[in-house]
């Protein structure tokens, strides 16, 4: 998998922490993988299909952690409040930002 380090200064929040634990929980996959594998490794590498990488991807997506998520969209939208107690169940009624008077053009 192969996401281009800062591709924006506006997303190098999420590069610093979701992308990165993503990146470090797939690789953590993929070797696991690569050593439980039968044969060789020329024999893998024919073998490994891109279905397979997404089929990674996706395994490794739903070990991110809800943590590593609220963190990182913190970051990025400014935001302080998260509603931890709150069921997914709820209808989303928005974010709340706070601090942030003043900065309407």
């Amino acid at each position: 998998m192969f996401l281009p380090p800062n591709v924006t200064s506006l997303i190098q929040p999420m590069d610093q922490g979701i992308i990165q634990n993503l990146k470090m929980i797939y690789r953590k996959n993929f070797m696991r993988r690569l050593i439980n594998a039968e044969g060789t490794l020329t024999e893998f590498q024919s073998s490994f299909t891109i279905k397979d990488a997404i089929y990674g991807l996706a395994s490794s997506w739903n070990a991110v952690k809800p943590r590593t998520l609220r963190r990182g969209w913190r970051k990025l939208l400014f935001v302080t409040h998260f509603c931890s107690d709150s069921s997914d169940d709820e209808e989303f009624e928005g974010f709340r930002f706070e601090g942030l008077e003043g900065l309407e053009k």
